[in-house]
């Protein structure tokens, strides 16, 4: 008698478990569809990479012209964009292969360049 009360007892105890665990995912999926419903839309990724290579393409064009290392300076006043933009592109670039840092602030065309 007793293996079967406390057989019952570890059924409801489980069964209360199940239960509040099964209402903590409700409660999070709620939260992410809250979340999604009131977040803003965010822009279009294919436009955004467009728009980074073109400028990438330009920047390209730019150091190569050159024909000599350019400081980061001269970029910005050819650009007209503000430092701290310029200085995540020419970051960016540095990483992806497309630019080489010479020293702290000079920057020339990678020998080869991987596609754009």
């Amino acid at each position: 008698m007793r293996t079967a009360t406390t057989n019952l007892v570890l059924l409801r105890q489980l069964r209360d478990h199940k239960r509040r665990l099964f209402e903590l995912e409700i409660a999070d999926l709620d939260r992410q569809i809250i979340a999604l419903e009131s977040a803003s839309p965010r822009p279009k990724r294919v436009e955004r990479d467009l728009a980074t290579r073109e400028t990438d393409r330009n920047m390209l064009r730019v150091i190569q012209d050159a024909n000599a290392p350019m400081r980061t300076s001269e970029i910005i006043t050819r650009f007209g964009a503000s430092r701290p933009k310029v200085t995540l592109w020419l970051a960016s670039m540095v990483r992806r292969g497309h630019l080489v840092r010479v020293r702290k602030g000079l920057y020339s065309v990678a020998k080869e360049v991987p596609k754009l």
